[in-house]
């Protein structure tokens, strides 16, 4: 076995799986350790259940709630030893393409938080450059602009 991907069935934040038990199990091997995170957090859920809408681009309070709630995660997922991320159920691309009724707009990430995830995922695959992505200010505009 090369890596395992552990994840939660229908993930929401701050639910993440038990990294550190699976890093302790595969200490010794040469098993990577890939915990999968995902991009919906349980306010986002209940804000579309509410009817407030998905993220826009210029919805700046909720913009920053979600990428450090990535940053979070992301350091907490590396902290509890992870050799990286998994990012199975990431659909933000869809945001682009010109279909009715995306699952990305369904689940509320919208406009705005799929620029967010396209830069979390750009940078998460180095413990650093999350760290230091998180100190940056945001700036979505290239993410946005069709």
């Amino acid at each position: 076995m090369d890596y395992v991907c552990p994840t939660l069935f229908w993930p929401r934040w701050p639910g993440l799986p038990r990294t550190q038990e699976f890093t302790e199990l595969a200490a010794g091997t040469q098993v990577g350790i890939y915990p999968t995170l995902s991009p919906l957090p349980a306010w986002l859920e209940e804000d579309i259940q509410q009817e407030i809408g998905p993220i826009g681009a210029d919805d700046a309070a909720r913009l920053t709630r979600y990428k450090q709630g990535f940053c979070q995660l992301g350091r907490q997922i590396y902290d509890e030893g992870a050799d990286g991320i998994s990012t199975f159920n990431w659909y933000f691309h869809l945001f682009q393409a010109d279909v009715p009724n995306l699952w990305c707009e369904y689940y509320g990430y919208g406009q705005g938080g799929a620029a967010i995830q396209a830069q979390v995922l750009s940078v998460m695959d180095d413990p650093q450059e999350l760290a230091d992505y998180c100190q940056r200010p945001m700036d979505i505009s290239v993410y946005t602009s069709r």
